[in-house]
């Protein structure tokens, strides 16, 4: 894939993790050196300003605020393939392997999943002022109405969460039950909770570290939220 961006910058990418910048027509590209992956990359994302997002196999998702000076890895909740994704504003959409469709509106950050309804791998995903579109294998297409307009996509989120470093308070804000659960960055489950209507869930850390919040609605839609924990 290539990307220009502020005036002449272009961004290359390739199989084995392999990025290339170029910063003009006429310059030849350099290759950027970092240790972050050698997973395949698939697909750049940007505003056409210095903040560039790189989504490839097993879940990767690169970024930079610099235009590509650095880079860092982002925590992403699939290791499914991505093979596109789209930005409008701060909210950031990709699509991958298996109908994936994940969404952060903070531009990574947190992240919530919608449901495909698909099976087959979607390769590209477009953002416009009032949908999203989304296209796969078999000729299959997703229009995705509600979400992408102001007032329906911030109640797509039916809790909110309080982290003071040691302790997460988990307020439910809807009507119905959620299903909450406490998963480490390797995988393991420490928690696995229902919140009731309009109730809370405090959450405590027995080892310090980085967690997961997965959250599941009525609708069974996944809602992810990544929180710091002390002892």
């Amino acid at each position: 894939d290539l990307y220009p961006f502020s005036m002449w910058n272009i961004l290359a990418i390739a199989d084995s993790g392999k990025i290339w910048k170029a910063v003009a027509l006429s310059e030849p590209f350099q290759p950027i050196n970092h240790s972050l992956t050698t997973q395949k990359l698939n697909k750049i994302i940007g505003k056409k300003d210095d903040k560039i997002w790189i989504a490839g196999d097993s879940g990767l998702v690169l970024y930079t605020q610099n235009g590509g000076q650095s880079w860092v890895k982002l925590l992403v909740p699939t290791t499914k393939n991505i093979y596109s994704g789209s930005i409008i504003n701060n909210t950031l959409w990709l699509c991958g392997a298996e109908g994936l469709i994940l969404f952060s509106n903070d531009e990574g950050q947190n992240w919530a999943q919608d449901n495909s309804n698909t099976l087959n791998d979607l390769t590209d995903i477009r953002v416009l002022p009032n949908e999203v579109i989304a296209c796969g294998k078999g000729g299959v297409i997703r229009r995705l109405n509600l979400l992408t307009s102001n007032q329906n996509f911030e109640t797509t989120t039916p809790f909110s969460i309080i982290n003071d470093g040691k302790t997460a308070f988990i307020e439910n804000q809807s009507r119905h039950e959620l299903t909450v659960q406490l998963i480490s960055l390797d995988g393991k489950k420490y928690l696995s909770k229902t919140v009731g209507a309009k109730a809370e869930l405090e959450i405590y850390a027995t080892l310090p570290g980085v967690y997961i919040v997965l959250i599941q609605d009525e609708k069974g839609l996944p809602f992810y939220r990544k929180i710091i924990l002390q002892p």
